[in-house]
């Protein structure tokens, strides 16, 4: 695992709890295969923090993330 302790904005919305994403999880996805003890938050580059405040680099995902990282400036321009 990779900590660090980089700063975020605060922002104005409410995001669910670990509990009430995992139950949802259980309740709606399909398990069609093991999955990481992981509720993530958001993805910014190569890395991903979880809703706990744990940064990981990801070395997994889909195609275009693999690609271009995640939340792209140029992609994200086109978007918005």
């Amino acid at each position: 695992m990779i900590k660090a302790s980089i700063q975020r904005s605060a922002s104005n919305i409410e995001h669910p709890s670990r509990q009430e994403i995992r139950a949802a999880f259980e309740n709606f996805v399909v398990p069609s295969y093991a999955r990481f003890d992981l509720v993530l938050d958001r993805g910014e580059g190569s890395y991903v923090w979880e809703v706990d405040g744990g940064r990981y680099l990801g070395l997994a995902g889909g195609i275009a993330v693999c690609s271009l990282g995640l939340v792209h400036s140029s992609i994200t321009s086109l978007v918005r």
